[in-house]
């Protein structure tokens, strides 16, 4: 008995060159992908930038990427190094754990560059919160 194969093969996973190589075309065209839509930068321009960076993508490692799959392999980059941090983050917090013991790799610092500081840890306000909402809603 045969197995039933299947339709579209497996590709193979993201070698170290291809996923360098995502990161430093992610970052050098952040602006155009990830900025808001307006006048310089339209729906047309994030798709030829994510192009450009399946291309370069593709040159490196042979395996044809499809840009949904170079796509997807950002976010999860993405979503994997947002992980990472808020575990160290929390290993920092921890009381009387003398710290964290372990440090990023330089993959997930790239990663948190380009994604920004807000995207990774949150927005932060200082000072007391209560007294800031109470401060808004005097004027009602």
């Amino acid at each position: 008995m045969m197995m039933a194969s299947r339709k579209d093969p497996r590709k193979k996973n993201y070698t170290e060159a291809e996923t360098a190589v995502l990161l430093r075309e992610v970052e050098m065209r952040a602006n155009t992908l990830f900025g808001s839509l307006s006048g310089s930068i339209l729906p047309k321009s994030k798709y030829v930038a994510w192009q450009g960076v399946t291309q370069a993508v593709n040159e490196v490692g042979g395996n044809q990427r499809t840009l949904p799959e170079v796509k997807k392999k950002w976010a999860d980059l993405k979503l994997h190094s947002k992980k990472r941090l808020a575990r160290h983050m929390g290993m920092l917090r921890e009381t009387g754990g003398g710290g964290a013991t372990s440090t990023l790799s330089p993959e997930d610092e790239n990663i948190c560059a380009i994604i920004g500081e807000e995207a990774v840890q949150g927005v932060y306000v200082e000072g007391d919160t209560d007294l800031l909402s109470a401060g808004g809603s005097e004027g009602m």
